[in-house]
């Protein structure tokens, strides 16, 4: 049972957006600093700005510091994928015909590389929060009230 089978059934889309939401706050969108293009360099930054934001003990450290190594192994392939996904998707707009099929064609390799970042992530998300206080939850809390006020902007 992977755990792409855990989100199955009515709070799948509840449990995927909280993961988003953790990936977002975890780091790697802590003050907006997305100049940073090269993975290893904004897992190192994302890993310094939550140990000085939260408060993060050397364990807590070790814990995010997962999450930020299974970000760089994941984002060399997705870079590579998302590159794929953006020419298919150019050339049915060059060609004019863009049936229904195309656009599920392309929805459905966003999800598949959705599915595998998840999974190599949630572990590391999963007991990183479970290493949390929960003063650090609050921080982490009032981070995503901010993420979602730039959103709404």
């Amino acid at each position: 049972m992977g755990l792409r089978n855990a989100f199955r059934g009515r709070r799948k889309w509840y449990a995927a957006l909280g993961t988003v939401a953790i990936i977002a706050v975890a780091g790697f969108a802590f003050g907006g600093h997305h100049h940073y293009h090269d993975p290893q360099a904004r897992a190192d930054w994302a890993t310094k700005v939550a140990t000085r934001k939260l408060d993060l003990n050397e364990m807590q450290r070790v814990e995010f510091r997962k999450i930020a190594d299974a970000y760089v192994a994941t984002s060399a392939d997705s870079r590579d994928v998302a590159q794929e996904i953006v020419r298919e998707t150019r050339d049915l707009v060059v060609a004019g015909a863009v049936s229904a099929g195309d656009v599920s064609g392309i929805a459905d390799r966003v999800k598949s590389e959705f599915d595998r970042r998840l999974d190599a992530l949630m572990p590391a998300l999963v007991s990183f929060h479970a290493s949390l206080d929960g003063d650090q939850r609050a921080k982490l809390g009032r981070t995503l009230d901010r993420v979602l006020r730039r959103m709404a902007n």
